[in-house]
């Protein structure tokens, strides 16, 4: 994190090597859920602006699991 804006690299938490690369990835059961729980520490640690790199998902939950793991929309506003 870099002052209060946090950068979430979406192939670090829910990426291919993460899913057991090409040939072990399952996508219809990958999930975006590990994306979600950085944007939280992110949002713990301080952050008011966070950028997500979406390049490298293994996922095709179109960022359900993400949504699913912040346990609180309302806090998000603004």
């Amino acid at each position: 994190m870099q002052g209060r804006t946090a950068i979430i690299e979406m192939a670090r938490a829910s990426g291919l090597v993460l899913a057991g690369g090409a040939e072990g990835n399952d996508p219809m059961n990958a999930t975006t859920r590990g994306t979600g729980q950085l944007i939280v520490a992110a949002i713990n640690a301080g952050a008011r602006k966070i950028i997500v790199c979406l390049g490298g998902s293994a996922t095709t939950d179109g960022g359900l699991g993400a949504l699913q793991a912040m346990p609180s929309k309302a806090r998000l506003r603004g």
